[in-house]
């Protein structure tokens, strides 16, 4: 369609109940490899995806009844998250990295 490979992005979910860091690592470099720009996205539960029911045995009920846990920047700030806010940032910044040598 006349884009370089520059020009496509490609978007990788992170904070996922379950995921590793490594994972979104791996994912990011494997973008990077490929000559794609990799753009995280932070996950946010949704409600009636199979996602959700594992949102809820990790987070509790509350988020089923306050929407607002249901935003990514308040989910993932969670105390049971495995993805801390320094941890978006550090994965952000190294999926910049590659697009800044590029």
């Amino acid at each position: 369609a006349g884009f370089s490979c520059a020009q496509v992005g490609v978007y990788i979910m992170a904070g996922i109940p379950g995921q590793e860091m490594q994972e979104v690592v791996g994912a990011i470099r494997l973008v990077q490899d490929a000559g794609a720009t990799p753009k995280i996205n932070d996950y946010s539960p949704i409600p009636g995806t199979e996602e959700w029911q594992k949102a809820l045995e990790i987070s509790g009920r509350e988020i089923e009844t306050e929407p607002l846990w249901q935003n990514n920047n308040l989910y993932a700030a969670r105390p049971e998250s495995r993805f801390k806010p320094e941890d978006f940032a550090m994965l952000r910044s190294l999926a910049r990295r590659g697009a800044e040598e590029a």
